[in-house]
């Protein structure tokens, strides 16, 4: 009777355009991924996200069944995505933010060696006394250091 009352109160024009039960039940579980999704986005626009954390997300969106064999998703999201320019310089930031240097492979650290301070400017860069820092780059340090509990 509800179908029936439907259909006597809608338009004419109208009644192609309404969503078959499959396509409703589909429209459904995009809406859910969707807003699945969402979340992600929102956690990655965070301000104290770095490489690896980013990384870590991506593996988890790949890691879930209706994004894991999607060709897009991969395209995009995987650690050796074609938008990458130098997946080996990303690789090895990932690995040295996650403390596992001792894991990086040869290309690995070829593309981070440029990037290498010898210990006089890192005894620089550890003295707050000998160098003027901005209040933002204090901020950063302090944010960085672990914490004890």
């Amino acid at each position: 009777r509800i179908k029936q009352a439907i259909l006597e109160t809608m338009h004419p024009d109208i009644l192609p355009l309404m969503p078959t039960l499959e396509e409703f039940t589909n429209l459904i579980e995009l809406d859910r991924q969707l807003h699945e999704l969402n979340g992600f986005v929102v956690f990655l626009q965070t301000s104290s996200l770095d490489l690896s954390c980013a990384r870590k997300v991506f593996d988890e969106i790949l890691s879930i069944p209706p994004y894991r064999d999607n060709a897009t998703f991969i395209q995009y999201l995987s650690s050796d995505a074609a938008i990458i320019s130098n997946s080996s310089f990303d690789n090895a930031v990932v690995k040295i933010l996650d403390l596992n240097e001792n894991l990086l492979s040869e290309s690995e650290k070829t593309a981070v060696t440029k990037f290498l301070l010898d210990n006089n400017i890192n005894d620089l860069v550890d003295s707050d006394d000998e160098i003027e820092l901005t209040h933002v780059e204090k901020l950063k340090r302090r944010l960085k250091k672990p914490r004890l509990e």
